[in-house]
C-alpha cells in the first residue's frame, strides 16, 4: 500500500466502532486499548492510573470536539490504530506522573475547597479552639472518605461517570460507545452514585455521630454530580 493510501478496512472498522457495533467495540477494547498495557508496562503504574489513561484515550479518539469529527476517523486508514493508541497513552501517562510529582496530595487537599465548606460535618456549634479542631478533622475525614468512595468504583463505573459529568458525553452517545441500551447507562450511573453515597456514609459512621453523618450525606446527595465532577477535574 502506498504511503498516502487509505486502509479502507481500518477506516470501516473505525466507523463501526463509532456506530456502536458490538463486535467492533469489543475489538477496539481488546486490540486497540489492550495494547496500552504492554506499552506502559515499563512505567510500573498502578492499575487505577492505567485505567485513567485508557479512559482519556477513549475520550481523545471517540469523542468529537465541537465542529469536528472524532479523531479516530482522522487517523484510521493512515496507520495502525493500536500504535496511535499506545503513543497517545504514553503521553497521557507521562502527564499524569509529572502532575503527581508536582503536587501528589493535591486532589484530596483541594477537594474541600471544590465541594464547599458547608459540605462538612457540623457537630461543633461553638467557635472555640477545640471546636475548630474538631471541624477541621471532621472535614478531613469527609474529604478522604468521599475520594476513596469514588476510587472504589469499578473501572467502567468511573469511566461512565467521568465521560458523562466531566466530558459532557450524552446518555445516547455512551450507550453507543458501550453497545448497550440507554436505560442500561442510566442504571450504571444510578448504581455508581448510590455506591459513592453509601461508601462515604459507612466510612464516616466510624468517626462521627449519626446525626452529623446523615446531615453530611444529605448535603452531598444534593450536589453529588457536581462534587464528583470537581474531584475528577482536580485529577485532570
Amino acid at each position: 500500500m502506498a504511503d498516502d493510501a487509505i486502509d479502507e478496512d481500518e477506516l470501516e472498522f473505525a466507523r463501526e466502532v463509532l456506530r456502536g457495533s458490538p463486535a467492533a467495540v469489543d475489538r477496539f477494547e481488546r486490540e486497540i486499548l489492550g495494547a496500552i498495557d504492554g506499552a506502559l508496562a515499563t512505567m510500573q503504574l498502578d492499575a487505577t492510573v492505567i485505567d485513567e489513561v485508557k479512559q482519556r484515550v477513549r475520550v481523545r479518539l471517540l469523542v468529537a470536539e465541537e465542529g469536528a469529527s472524532p479523531r479516530i476517523l482522522a487517523y484510521a486508514g493512515r496507520g495502525r490504530l493500536d500504535g496511535l493508541a499506545c503513543v497517545t497513552a504514553s503521553r497521557i501517562a507521562l502527564d499524569i506522573v509529572r502532575a503527581k510529582k508536582r503536587d501528589p496530595a493535591a486532589p484530596v487537599d483541594r477537594l474541600a475547597d471544590d465541594l464547599g465548606a458547608d459540605v462538612a460535618p457540623r457537630t461543633a456549634a461553638n467557635n472555640g479552639p477545640e471546636d475548630a479542631l474538631f471541624r477541621e478533622e471532621a472535614h478531613r475525614r469527609f474529604r478522604v472518605s468521599f475520594a476513596e468512595a469514588v476510587d472504589a468504583l469499578e473501572p467502567r463505573e468511573r469511566a461512565v461517570l467521568k465521560l458523562h459529568l466531566l466530558e459532557g458525553v450524552t446518555l445516547e452517545r455512551l450507550a453507543s460507545m458501550y453497545s448497550v441500551h440507554r436505560a442500561t447507562v442510566v442504571r450504571w450511573l444510578a448504581d455508581a452514585r448510590s455506591k459513592v453515597l453509601s461508601r462515604t456514609r459507612r466510612s464516616l459512621a466510624a468517626a462521627l455521630d449519626t446525626a452529623d453523618v446523615e446531615g453530611t450525606i444529605a448535603l452531598l446527595e444534593s450536589r453529588l454530580d457536581a462534587s464528583i465532577e470537581r474531584l475528577f477535574r482536580t485529577r485532570s
